[in-house]
């Protein structure tokens, strides 16, 4: 969990400078508890105390890869806003909300700190291979 914060943070959020990160890459501190508190309450996260406990370190991982996935997302707004899914052929059985024009997904940040809107199309290849780099980033198997 202490290896996976520090990941995100040096890797993908980047909010603090390399000098601030220290306290978070010193995985085996006493202090690294405290350390992390901080780092939730710079960013802006509603719930900064953690425990011990197996479902707290799961809801800040969640909310810390969320965060880094928009992060990620903001990055590259630009480009990824582009992909669009390609127009149905005679071949597709339904178009699709996103064939029509539409997002296939729409999404909304469970934080009130990151207010960015984003739509995705769920379907194109370029969302597909960002799945599984991320899965081969996690260790995850890929889902067909």
């Amino acid at each position: 969990f202490r290896a996976l914060v520090f990941w995100l943070e040096s890797r993908k959020t980047r909010f603090y400078s390399p000098a601030d990160r220290k306290p978070l890459e010193d995985i085996s501190s006493d202090a690294w508890p405290a350390a992390l508190e901080k780092y939730l309450q710079d960013l802006g996260a509603i719930e900064t105390k953690v425990s011990d406990s197996e479902e707290s370190r799961i809801r800040v991982a969640d909310w810390l890869l969320t965060y880094a996935v928009g992060m990620e997302y903001s990055d590259r707004a630009d480009k990824l806003q582009k992909i669009t899914k390609p127009a149905p052929t005679k071949h597709d059985k339904q178009p699709t909300k996103a064939a029509a024009g539409k997002p296939a997904v729409a999404m909304k940040p469970l934080d009130k700190a990151a207010e960015i809107e984003m739509e995705l199309d769920v379907d194109s290849p370029e969302f597909r291979t960002a799945v599984e780099q991320l899965a081969d980033t996690l260790g995850l198997p890929h889902d067909d």
